[in-house]
């Protein structure tokens, strides 16, 4: 959750919203009928449930048609509480979910988050999560289920020096080529006295790992990036910035170096994005996923889809409405012709406090392909 210098808490965050009930809209401006098939609470939070934070969410395909989704599950609000790693299995596209499982206990001083999980060429699942002891020192760790998720091997560290490792959720990427690589930002021993966003990679299933160079970008607190492979075989990277916009920048070796960082012209606010190819092959679509806004309110939740690898993007449709609710931290996942979307959700108590829940919402992908051109971004 945290990113590197961070220049808005999220509790002053959630202190800015109204505490009206959040429901999804259109985008100002744009008249469509399509709308979620569905749209739920996918993990509850509440004054009654011991989960009080369901954050990160990701969600996979497993054989015979089923669904995991994994998220953080912590005791309090703040991002040092106490939280191990949760599961939950649909069997039926997401409508309905199991009771929940433990995926990973808390080996952490803090907690265990920021978790993202993906199937290797080997067919195994891997998940990837990071492992909180204080601000200064944050690891990566991996472990991988041959079972669909069911059991896992011990988790090893893959970011084996001193620093700040840290990733937003639903982040590791496999590339066409094998290569895994998972997005960074923050500093790490490896590469003294940078900060900022970089990747590492494996290219054996997550044996060994190497940390790439960093990202050229010396404002902005760039932090949580996010990673797509285009058509072309590169890779690009957008970025969280303080700067009011997303930027973004691009990787002709997998990972391993940048080019200079470029804004888009994509309002954002100092929050994560998300942006994934739709369906999940080299054909698709780019979705993104983020708060349209220059902020600092993390509303709406807009999402928009790109036909040419983010040169352009179609008109931007609310999964969540601008003058109400804090929704982020989006995760995107592609079942059976739908687009499934986790995020967390603001959830004010009686009693002044609140709560974070996890929201679901499933599109069906044909009616995103509708959505019309509007505007480019900066290349």
């Amino acid at each position: 959750m945290n990113g590197f210098k961070k220049a808005i808490s999220l509790v002053s965050v959630l202190a800015m919203v109204f505490t009206m009930p959040l429901q999804s809209d259109a985008a100002p401006g744009v008249r469509s009928k399509i709308g979620p098939v569905v749209e739920s609470v996918v993990v509850q939070a509440d004054e009654y449930s011991a989960t009080k934070r369901a954050f990160n969410g990701a969600i996979i395909e497993l054989k015979h048609n089923r669904l995991l989704l994994t998220y953080d599950d912590y005791s309090d609000v703040k991002d040092d509480s106490p939280g191990v790693i949760s599961g939950k299995v649909s069997h039926d596209g997401g409508r309905t979910w199991g009771e929940k499982f433990l995926i990973q206990d808390n080996i952490g001083e803090k907690n265990v988050t920021n978790q993202g999980i993906i199937r290797l060429k080997t067919g195994e699942l891997a998940l990837f999560f990071a492992k909180q002891d204080e601000h200064a020192q944050i690891a990566m760790y991996m472990k991988t289920s041959d079972d669909e998720g069911m059991t896992w091997d011990e988790p090893q560290n893959i970011t084996p020096f001193e620093g700040h490792h840290v990733t937003a959720n639903d982040r590791a990427v496999l590339l066409s080529s094998g290569r895994i690589i998972i997005p960074l930002g923050g500093k790490t021993d490896a590469r003294p006295g940078k900060s900022g966003a970089f990747a590492i990679y494996s290219d054996d299933n997550g044996d060994t790992w190497h940390i790439g160079d960093f990202v050229n970008m010396q404002e902005g607190a760039p932090a949580e990036p996010v990673v797509v492979e285009l058509k072309d075989k590169r890779v690009m990277m957008y970025i969280r910035t303080t700067l009011g916009y997303i930027y973004k920048a691009y990787s002709h070796d997998g990972g391993a170096s940048w080019d200079d960082p470029i804004p888009t012209e994509l309002e954002s606010p100092y929050a994560p994005v998300m942006i994934k190819r739709i369906p999940d092959n080299s054909n698709g679509h780019l979705l993104l996923v983020w708060n349209n806004t220059k902020g600092p309110s993390r509303r709406p939740l807009s999402m928009a889809v790109s036909r040419d690898d983010g040169m352009t993007w179609s008109q931007p449709v609310n999964l969540e409405p601008p003058d109400r609710g804090v929704n982020s931290y989006p995760s995107i996942a592609t079942h059976h012709g739908e687009v499934l979307i986790t995020y967390y959700t603001y959830n004010p108590l009686p009693d002044g406090s609140y709560t974070l829940p996890m929201k679901l919402q499933i599109w069906r992908m044909s009616d995103l392909f509708k959505l019309k051109p509007e505007s480019s971004s900066k290349s």
